[in-house]
């Protein structure tokens, strides 16, 4: 059977998801997130990149819901976004001791679309080569 998940944020930052019986369930751990992540998912990472239009240099630490797939269970994570330059932006991971984990450089588009992702040890990541106008 297909799985489903349906999320919905509040306009003061309280998270709920759908039950089966279409209730829904308050979801109080993640009061506060601004962001949905789905893991490999360009599509959320360009979400971050243009709320924020960080300046070269500067970088936000932000709480996000994780997605995790195929479970389609969530939970609360945290991550660093650093504007490196115009086009580069460095993804990271953090533990719960503030530390990154991973990082993960992204190239974007002057809109914030996320074109290219690439990490070390991993190989480069063509998200979309043209800029639709």
């Amino acid at each position: 059977a297909p799985r489903r998940l349906e999320l919905a944020r509040a306009a003061g930052g309280r998270w709920s998801r759908a039950r089966a019986d279409g209730a829904w369930e308050e979801l109080p751990a993640m009061d506060g997130c601004d962001d949905v992540e789905i893991p490999a998912g360009h599509a959320t990472a360009s979400l971050p990149l243009r709320r924020l239009a960080l300046k070269a240099g500067e970088s936000k630490d932000l709480d996000r819901v994780l997605v995790r797939v195929p479970q389609l269970d969530v939970e609360r994570v945290r991550r660093r976004l650093t504007r490196l330059d115009e086009a580069m932006y460095a993804w990271e991971g953090l533990g719960k001791d503030g530390t990154a984990a991973w990082r993960v450089e992204l190239r974007a588009d002057g809109t914030g679309a996320v074109l290219e992702q690439s990490a070390e040890g991993l190989h480069r990541r063509v998200v979309r080569d043209t800029t639709i106008e």
